[in-house]
């Protein structure tokens, strides 16, 4: 694995009797860049991920990667899926096999693999995941959030350069949040950038380098303190602004903290207040 980049560019995609999902979306996934993808439901961000992911072919515009433009034939779709993995919301759509130690080698083994390197994939990739305990597991017995991480160590076993994860925290219990995330630390390590879609707004301010908003078929991108700030944006987008962006602004207009703070976290606005002005 090495971080690479991935764009979608001016994409547009409509399905047969229904409307346009997206009408010339450009998105930006620089390497080893933290992304977040936010929408309203409906707005057309698993489509756009599996623009991204070869799973949906554009009417007109065009995906790259390493400033290729990827060819959606057999021989293009094939190698673009060595280096890009989209792993569902719904860990059921991507879960096979009996037991965890083959549902975690069904990519690999299709690649025409070694049995000892197939097997240097899934012990690589359980370790990543934080899941070597499930190994033996059978697929039935897992927890949802256990579901989840299994179906993203599908993926990160066929060691992907870009990994795209539609929303990855739905349905988690904050434990199951933080282990997810663990996990995510892990994997950009091992050189893997990450795309992932979230309606978690706060999670999106304190996790990523770079936010897009789907509205309107189009994307809206930009450092997170800025897109998310942006409340007629979030309004079209049918999101809220963070809390801390909330609580920053009216701690502004108190004259409590400075003018250019920028809180994500609770340990950051209390530092922010430590610096701020008092006398209110």
């Amino acid at each position: 694995m090495t971080h690479l980049g991935i764009a979608g560019r001016e994409l547009r995609v409509s399905y047969l009797g229904g409307p346009v999902v997206l009408a010339g979306a450009t998105l930006k996934v620089e390497p080893h860049c933290r992304t977040a993808l936010l929408g309203a439901n409906g707005s057309g961000k698993t489509t756009l991920l599996r623009c991204l992911a070869g799973a949906v072919e554009p009417e007109s515009g065009r995906v790259e990667i390493c400033h290729e433009t990827l060819k959606f034939s057999r021989a293009g779709l094939r190698a673009h899926r060595q280096r890009v993995q989209l792993v569902l919301q719904d860990p059921d759509d991507q879960l096979f096999s009996a037991d965890v130690e083959r549902d975690v080698a069904y990519g690999p083994s299709n690649l025409g693999l070694s049995d000892s390197d197939v097997r240097d994939r899934v012990d690589e990739a359980l370790q990543l995941m934080g899941i070597e305990h499930l190994r033996r597991r059978p697929t039935h017995h897992l927890s949802y959030g256990e579901r989840k991480r299994v179906a993203t160590a599908g993926a990160v076993a066929m060691r992907p350069a870009v990994l795209l994860l539609d929303e990855p925290t739905a349905g988690l219990d904050p434990v199951g949040v933080d282990e997810m995330f663990g996990a995510l630390d892990r994997l950009e390590k091992a050189q893997t950038t990450v795309l992932l879609s979230t309606h978690d707004v706060a999670l999106a301010l304190e996790w990523a380098d770079s936010v897009a908003v789907v509205v309107d078929g189009v994307v809206h991108q930009g450092v997170p303190d800025d897109v998310l700030s942006d409340a007629t944006l979030l309004g079209r987008a049918r999101l809220k602004m963070p809390w801390a962006s909330e609580l920053a602004a009216e701690l502004v207009r108190a004259g409590m903290i400075a003018p250019d703070a920028t809180p994500h976290t609770v340990e950051e606005v209390m530092a922010a207040l430590r610096l701020g002005v008092f006398d209110v």
